[in-house]
């Protein structure tokens, strides 16, 4: 299996393959535990002035994703990655790294000045491969979401 990905932008044609994971692995569902909707995830690939949705492809077609919201602020901007997958086959090959490289490199080019990453706090996986990519946990404060509705 060839290690040669390359990373663009998501399309409308790739929710469906997208979609499948979000919604059933428990530790990408939104806050909340929500599935996402496909018309959701088509808003998110569309609206690419907030969001940055990004895929990894090999000759065998989409290898993982990875998204995320653009976040700005008066004074700067950054950004939040909320999903990231990498299918079983092309596991163990570094992929999450390159995809959260690949996605920093566009919030860059977006004008964030930071990237931020929301996972679950038993994501161990996730929590290993954000170390070795330079992110930092730290011992100050964790990020705790509550969901309060939207009513």
């Amino acid at each position: 299996m060839s290690k040669n990905f390359i990373f663009r932008d998501a399309a409308i044609s790739d929710v469906d393959k997208i979609i499948t994971p979000l919604n059933k692995e428990p530790m990408l569902q939104s806050i909340g535990g929500q599935e996402y909707s496909k018309r959701e995830l088509e808003e998110i690939i569309n609206d690419k002035e907030m969001n940055i949705v990004l895929i990894a492809d090999n000759e065998k077609g989409m290898a993982g994703f990875i998204m995320g919201d653009l976040i700005k602020r008066r004074d700067f901007s950054y950004a939040d990655f909320t999903a990231g997958y990498v299918f079983e086959e092309y596991r163990r090959f570094g992929l999450m790294k390159k995809l959260i490289s690949s996605f920093e490199e566009k919030a860059k080019e977006r004008g964030c000045v930071y990237v931020h990453g929301s996972i679950r706090i038993k994501n161990y996986n996730a929590q290993k491969c954000l170390k070795k990519t330079g992110y930092n946990f730290g011992n100050r404060f964790i990020h705790i979401p509550k969901y309060i509705g939207t009513e």
